[in-house]
């Protein structure tokens, strides 16, 4: 990563701020780094509104409190979005929730080397997923080649046809890594759909209607 640090306080996005303001904020801070990405610091304690907020290539998305910094979706979409390409991305320490309306808590799509650390993801939209790794569309045929996620708490409390984390992918050209942490309170814990190879290191699946659902991936 770029050694360029941005914080998003210095673009207007504050907890007191409206989601207009906030997702104005994040935009800007993504297109204040250079194109080899950096820092981007999210500094305060609190509740932030946003419509939604695009990452790209080489950042490094920091909040101040896993529990205490919450990022709250507002709009229709993703909370967070990683666009096509958006290679070797960190999220870090984020909680995130969102309305009803919204779909995934974050969505990675067709990036190689993304990394989720400490992320709670407590509420999204209906039939979509805490985590979705989509890793089709690549034109090096490797999607999000490898992706990894370090001590997730996954809470569905979103209703009907949440999952926890989904893999959609083809099959064999895919790795992905969770380590520890919970998925809890989903219809599915994990739907693993034509995702390559898929490892849960000691992830807890507790009150999910169904823990692990496969499609063509191989998981153990």
């Amino acid at each position: 990563l770029s050694g360029e640090t941005v914080n998003v306080a210095e673009f207007g996005a504050s907890p007191s701020a409206s989601a207009a303001t906030n997702t104005t904020a994040f935009t800007d801070s993504v297109a204040a780094l250079p194109a080899t990405g950096g820092t981007i610091i999210v500094p305060e304690r609190g509740t932030y509104n946003h419509n939604g907020i695009t990452l790209k290539a080489g950042v490094k998305f920091v909040c101040a409190s896993r529990a205490g910094t919450i990022l709250h979706n507002a709009g229709t979409g993703p909370n967070i979005t990683l666009p096509a390409l958006s290679n070797r991305v960190t999220v870090e320490n984020c909680s995130l929730t969102g309305e009803g309306t919204s779909t995934h808590g974050i969505h990675i799509i067709d990036s190689v080397w993304f990394v989720a650390r400490e992320p709670t993801i407590l509420s999204w939209g209906q039939n979509s997923a805490g985590i979705r790794f989509d890793t089709v569309n690549n034109p090096s045929g490797n999607g999000a080649y490898f992706g990894a996620v370090y001590s997730p708490d996954i809470n569905g409390q979103s209703g009907t046809g949440s999952i926890g984390m989904q893999f959609v992918g083809v099959a064999g050209a895919n790795a992905h890594d969770v380590f520890g942490g919970s998925i809890r309170n989903t219809v599915t814990g994990a739907y693993l759909q034509q995702a390559g190879e898929v490892k849960f290191h000691g992830t807890e699946f507790s009150g999910n209607t169904l823990g692990i659902r496969t499609g063509t991936a191989a998981f153990n």
